[in-house]
């Protein structure tokens, strides 16, 4: 009867053993996956951010391309449009005044009307003479043809070949501080060919006041 004293905490040391093992196996296998789950985690951050500095590489690389294109583009236009820097671009529709370079100082053009007249175009328009020179012997050159296409993809070079050109000469003169009414007639030219006009402004001589 003695012996069976000793069986009982026999037995509950040998199944508290057991129990411990397979909670420690347990933690280890836990422990693992969670080793595993981070190493994926940096795995995949790191993917992202070689993915987002890959494409930020890009995108800038991209953005300086367009910035590049853009100067281009716009030097490109400057150039076809404006060859001369004495032309200036005019809106015939424009009710205002607009100021213009010449060569005698700056002047103001304000379109009054545009009619249609034969097969071209009459423009009313007025000049004025904001020095306290006498300006004679003016002339205008008109530079008009269809709208400019875009600056990227549109053919700029044949739209500036097709460009029409009208040189008319004025008897009137420019009184000082004033405005002189005139009148030319674009022709030929129909209404679409009106959609980019430039101008440019000559006075062969140029008369002040004897003291």
């Amino acid at each position: 009867m003695k012996h069976h004293y000793y069986i009982l905490p026999i037995i509950c040391l040998v199944f508290s053993s057991c129990d411990d093992h397979s909670a420690n196996a347990r933690i280890i296998a836990l422990e693992a996956q969670a080793n595993q789950m981070s190493a994926l985690l940096q795995t995949q951050d790191a993917t992202l951010k070689e993915y987002n500095s890959n494409n930020d590489a890009k995108l800038k690389a991209i953005n300086s391309s367009l910035r590049e294109m853009s100067s281009q583009h716009t030097s490109l236009v400057k150039e076809v449009m404006f060859p001369d820097p004495k032309f200036t671009m005019v809106d015939l529709r424009d009710k205002g005044f607009t100021w213009i370079d010449t060569s005698s100082g700056k002047l103001l053009i304000a379109f009054d009307d545009t009619v249609q007249f034969v097969d071209g175009y009459r423009i009313k328009f007025r000049l004025g003479n904001p020095s306290s020179a006498t300006l004679s012997g003016i002339k205008v050159v008109f530079k008009y043809g269809v709208a400019a296409p875009s600056p990227i993809g549109g053919d700029l070079d044949n739209w500036s070949k097709g460009l029409k050109t009208k040189e008319l000469t004025f008897t009137e003169s420019l009184q000082p501080g004033a405005w002189t009414k005139l009148e030319a007639v674009i022709a030929p030219a129909k209404t679409e060919e009106l959609g980019y006009v430039s101008l440019r402004i000559q006075a062969d001589t140029a008369a002040l006041r004897s003291p």
